[in-house]
């Protein structure tokens, strides 16, 4: 069985155009780079460092920050 689910969500078009440029530039599909965000986000909140610090967000070397300075 798997442990993936599939869904549809509404994007704005600018949520939606930057989700896949950060999917392109990070060499990943749009879905997965949804999700290492979204996973980014849960982390910081399970241990209360918030997903504001995150500079790498899924831990590649290369990829792009989250919240770029």
């Amino acid at each position: 069985m798997s442990n993936r689910h599939s869904t549809s969500i509404r994007l704005p078009i600018e949520i939606k155009e930057w989700a896949e440029s950060r999917s392109i530039r990070n060499h990943r599909s749009m879905s997965a780079e949804i999700v290492a965000i979204l996973s980014a986000i849960r982390d910081g909140e399970k241990t209360g460092t918030g997903f504001e610090g995150f500079a790498n967000p899924s831990g590649i070397p290369g990829d792009v920050p989250l919240f770029p300075a």
